[in-house]
């Protein structure tokens, strides 16, 4: 059923979907409980971050170090990122979100889940390509 489903669907479809919406490559392939699995746990990751006020840095934010891996381990979370940004949650003034005592386990925590879905991507590669059933 993997095979069939591979075939059908475009490799560039299957990442960026799972790119937009973690698992949701993993469901034009067929597999159903990996794309409940990824978008749960990258989903939750990502908005557990922003409850303990992790905040986005951008790559010109001064006084960050690392601001361009900072920036493109949110940006990885794909869909929620985009989603978080519109409604402007993680932006504002850095020293109140510095100031938070979560702060820094929020920030693992967004960052965790941008690495969690570039891994969703190569699983969901490596699904199509045949290499992993």
């Amino acid at each position: 059923m993997v095979a069939k489903a591979a075939s059908k669907a475009n490799l560039t479809t299957v990442l960026l979907a799972s790119w937009i919406c973690p698992g949701a490559g993993h469901l034009l392939l067929g597999q159903r409980f990996r794309a409940a699995l990824n978008c749960v746990a990258v989903g939750g990751l990502f908005w557990l971050g922003l409850a303990l006020h992790a905040y986005f840095v951008f790559p010109n934010t001064p006084g960050e170090t690392f601001a361009l891996f900072k920036f493109l381990g949110a940006l990885a979370s794909g869909g929620h990122y985009f989603v978080a940004y519109i409604l402007q949650l993680g932006t504002g003034d850095l020293d109140v979100f510095r100031a938070a005592l979560t702060n820094e386990i929020g920030n693992t925590c967004l960052y965790t889940a941008g690495i969690l879905n570039v891994l969703v991507l190569v699983d969901a590669w490596d699904l199509h390509s045949g290499r992993k059933k």
